[in-house]
């Protein structure tokens, strides 16, 4: 049983034992778990139901997160995004770092608590 396929993806790149990497892949995931990987081709005719996510001209690296995070910038985190782009770079070596000058050793450790729970 699969709620949702990840389907058409150019390469799916695999941490399996075998380090497989398939070409026009799928991934199949039933709520949190991933229950399949193969050809896309076997896994639309496994999940016919699934909710499908177009993949194609994608890679698919089922199993990897994001594990780079600046923690103690975590209470300060999207503040740039308010700004149109060309503003951005400025900002996040001007006012950020203001920011962080003037956290208290509790605020580095309440951003970094925070960024825990969401991980």
């Amino acid at each position: 049983m699969a709620s949702l396929l990840i389907k058409d993806a150019r390469y799916v790149i695999t941490v399996d034992s075998k380090r497989r990497v398939i070409r026009d892949g799928a991934v199949a995931i039933d709520g949190t778990k991933i229950v399949d990987v193969g050809k896309s081709s076997e896994l639309k005719r496994k999940y016919p139901r699934a909710e499908t996510i177009d993949a194609r001209n994608k890679i698919v690296m089922p199993g990897l997160f994001d594990c780079h995070a600046h923690s103690y910038q975590n209470m300060i985190r999207g503040m740039a995004f308010v700004l149109p782009r060309r503003q951005r770079g400025a900002f996040l070596l001007g006012p950020t770092l203001r920011l962080q000058g003037v956290y208290t050793p509790e605020d580095a450790k309440a951003s970094m608590a925070l960024n825990c729970l969401e991980y």
